[in-house]
């Protein structure tokens, strides 16, 4: 063994110390883990980086995502090429491929009635809050007293509007609040500090609070040919063969210069 291939394993050796990991996770040989915990039903793909992170439950992550100083916690699929940092994601969550969770401060919670799912290529910033249930403030009182004083655990303590979900191409700035039963469109924008409690038009821009639609990002024959063309569900290789439509400002002219083949 070459004098480089043992200082590998040396420093393999010292970063398997720093993690805790049940003997029913595979690690695939590519997979970098660093000070991490990881329990439960837990299958990695290749090229992964987790990085003082804890995964606990039944939960597969995709080729070459990265998730760093991150808590995940239920049954959590990620896709491929994702990038998941200072978050907390507890619940039924699905997340497509190439979208960005950056924190610090960004929760996604769900139940056990309600699921969130985020789609391809989108951008969520730090401080952002996803929750698919409120308190039920039609009972006595609007606290956990079930919970937290008869140590009881009481369904009806929460009420839920059902599913979120977020579709391709979203953007959610900073100190948002996407609260239950949501649907966001493809392509759409949501400014910061904004509490979205009603449905988002492909495209539409949100603000305030609560967030009502300000505008839309383009005309709506852009919108619809956007649309049609579900460009975040393309392979690469044809997002890579289209890079000028992607590195410039959209047009007519852009949309009809597109590469099918």
């Amino acid at each position: 063994m070459s004098f480089y291939n043992r200082i590998l394993l040396k420093i393999k050796s010292r970063l398997d110390k720093l993690n805790a990991i049940s003997s029913s996770v595979k690690i695939p040989n590519k997979a970098v883990i660093v000070g991490s915990s990881l329990k439960g039903d837990i299958k990695l793909s290749d090229n992964i980086t987790i990085g003082s992170s804890s995964l606990k439950g039944e939960i597969y992550v995709g080729d070459s995502t990265k998730i760093t100083n991150s808590s995940l916690r239920g049954v959590i699929e990620i896709g491929n090429n994702n990038k998941i940092h200072g978050a907390t994601l507890l619940g039924k969550i699905t997340i497509g491929r190439y979208t960005s969770l950056w924190g610090p401060n960004l929760d996604i919670h769900s139940n056990q009635n309600a699921s969130v799912t985020i789609g391809n290529f989108c951008s969520i910033a730090r401080n952002v809050t996803f929750q698919t249930f409120n308190h039920n403030f039609k009972k006595s009182t609007s606290y956990f007293i079930g919970q937290n004083f008869f140590d009881e655990k009481w369904e009806n303590e929460k009420v839920s509007k059902g599913n979120i979900i977020l579709n391709n191409d979203v953007w959610i700035g900073t100190h948002c609040v996407i609260l239950t039963g949501v649907k966001i469109g493809n392509g759409a924008i949501i400014a910061a500090n904004s509490v979205v409690t009603k449905d988002v038009p492909p495209y539409g821009i949100m603000a305030g609070s609560p967030a009502k639609l300000i505008g839309y990002r383009f005309e709506q024959s852009i919108i619809k040919q956007l649309e049609e063309l579900a460009w975040w569900n393309w392979p690469d290789e044809k997002i890579a063969k289209n890079k000028t439509f992607f590195e410039n400002e959209i047009s007519e002219e852009s949309l009809s210069n597109l590469k099918h083949d």
